[in-house]
C-alpha cells in the first residue's frame, strides 16, 4: 500500500467522492451526508483526538519519569480509540452510499448487515481487503466500549537505550484476582505479557487509516481518477506524526504501523513492519503505574514485560 497526499490536495478517495455525477452518487436516495463529507467530517473529529493524545503522551514524557496516574489520560486514550472505530463505521457508509439504488431493497439498521444482502460484491472484496487490521480496531473499541478495562502506564529504556513511553489495558485475569494486560488486546511476546508504546500506538492505528482509504478508492473506484480536491484535513492530520520516532516497545518491531516519507511538498505513506534484525529484547529501567490499582495485594499484577528484564 503506498498513498501520496500533496500540501493542500486530499487523496485519491475524497478526490472521487468529491467529483462524483448524478449517475454515480445516490447517498441523496439513502438519505445518507455526501459520502465526501462524511469522511471528512470524521477525519476532522479524529485530528482533534489526535492532538490530545499527543498532548498526553507529551506531558507523561515530561513529568520527569514520574509513573503518577490522571484519570484524563485514560479518558483521552478512550476516545481516541472510539473515534478510530466510528470511522471504521463511515467506511461502510461510503460504499453504500455508492450502491446502485433500487426500491426494493430490504431496510437494516445495521449497515454491515445491509451491504451483506445489497452490496454483496463490494463488501467482500473490501472485507477481504481490510479484515485483520480492522479486527483489531473492532476489538479495541469494544473493549473500550463494553468491558470494565482501565489504563495503566509504563516507561523502558529500550534496545538503543532511548526511554519509550506507553500503556495497556489492564482487565482481572483470573478467579485469584491476577491483574494484567487483556490477552486478547495484548498478545503474549517470548512468555511476557505486553503493551502498547505511544509511538507504535499512534503510528499504527493511522496506517489502519491509510490502508482503508487506499482499498476503498481501489474498491469502489478501480482505476478512476478525477481532478484534486482541495482540502488540507488529511495532510495536516498526518504530517502531525511525520516526525514521530520509532522507538517502540521490543514485540512491536514485528507488528506492522505507518511509514512517512517527507518529500518538499507532499507525504509518502506506506503501512508495513520494520525490516531491521536488532535484539529488540534488550530493555532494562521499566517502571510500571502500579500504584494506581486498587486491590491490596501489588504482587497480583502481571507486569508487562518483566520477564525480559529477569
Amino acid at each position: 500500500m503506498e498513498i501520496n497526499i500533496k500540501q493542500g490536495q486530499s487523496v485519491k478517495v475524497i478526490n472521487n467522492l468529491f467529483n462524483l455525477s448524478e449517475k454515480t452518487g445516490n447517498y441523496k436516495k439513502y438519505q445518507i451526508v455526501h459520502p465526501g463529507s462524511l469522511l471528512l467530517n470524521k477525519v476532522k473529529k479524529l485530528n482533534l483526538a489526535l492532538d490530545d493524545i499527543l498532548l498526553v503522551k507529551k506531558e507523561i514524557e515530561e513529568n520527569n519519569n514520574s509513573m503518577d496516574f490522571d484519570l484524563k489520560y485514560e479518558k483521552v486514550i478512550f476516545d481516541y480509540i472510539k473515534m478510530i472505530d466510528e470511522l471504521n463505521d463511515t467506511y461502510l457508509l461510503v460504499i453504500k452510499s455508492m450502491t446502485p439504488y433500487k426500491y426494493d431493497y430490504k431496510n437494516h439498521k445495521d449497515v454491515n448487515e445491509w451491504l451483506k444482502v445489497n452490496e454483496v460484491e463490494n463488501y467482500k472484496k473490501y472485507k477481504d481487503a481490510t479484515f485483520t487490521e480492522n479486527s483489531y480496531i473492532r476489538l479495541l473499541g469494544d473493549f473500550v466500549k463494553h468491558d470494565d478495562v482501565r489504563v495503566a502506564f509504563l516507561l523502558m529504556n529500550n534496545y538503543k537505550n532511548n526511554k519509550v513511553f506507553g500503556f495497556y489495558l489492564y482487565d482481572v485475569l483470573d478467579e485469584n484476582e491476577l491483574h494484567g494486560p487483556n490477552p486478547k488486546i495484548h498478545q503474549e511476546y517470548k512468555k511476557s505479557s505486553t503493551a502498547f508504546s505511544f509511538n507504535h500506538f499512534i503510528l499504527k492505528t493511522l496506517g489502519i487509516v491509510a490502508y482503508n482509504l487506499f482499498w476503498l478508492n481501489k474498491i469502489i473506484f478501480q482505476k478512476e481518477k478525477s481532478k484534486p480536491f482541495r482540502d488540507n484535513t488529511l495532510y495536516g492530520l498526518f504530517k502531525k506524526v511525520a516526525d514521530l520516532n520509532t522507538d517502540f516497545f521490543p514485540d512491536e518491531y514485528q507488528k506492522k504501523y505507518l511509514w512517512i516519507v517527507k518529500n518538499k511538498d507532499f507525504l509518502t505513506l506506506k503501512y508495513q513492519k520494520y525490516i531491521g534484525k536488532e535484539n529488540f529484547d534488550i530493555i532494562d529501567n521499566i517502571k510500571w503505574s502500579v500504584k494506581m490499582f486498587e486491590h491490596k495485594n501489588e504482587s497480583n499484577n502481571r507486569l508487562p514485560y518483566l520477564p525480559l528484564v529477569y
